[in-house]
């Protein structure tokens, strides 16, 4: 009758490690923004706006926090 048998039989090891790795980059990235436009429009019937109002546009940016 014949009989076989295993042994573990240590070879070495191996090493796994995770490294983090910091960079530096530049990259250009497309940008988009929303502006409110208010124009200023006669109304029929009513009583005409008190005051001194000018002719240049007035632009007030809009943002949000994320």
């Amino acid at each position: 009758m014949l009989r076989t048998y295993k042994e573990r039989v240590s070879r070495g090891e191996a090493r796994i490690q995770k490294n983090v790795v910091t960079e530096q980059k530049q990259v250009e990235v497309s940008v988009t923004r929303e502006e409110l436009v208010i124009e200023r429009t006669n109304v029929s019937g009513g009583e005409p706006a008190t005051g001194n109002v000018g002719e240049e546009d007035i632009v007030v940016p809009l943002s949000k926090d994320r």
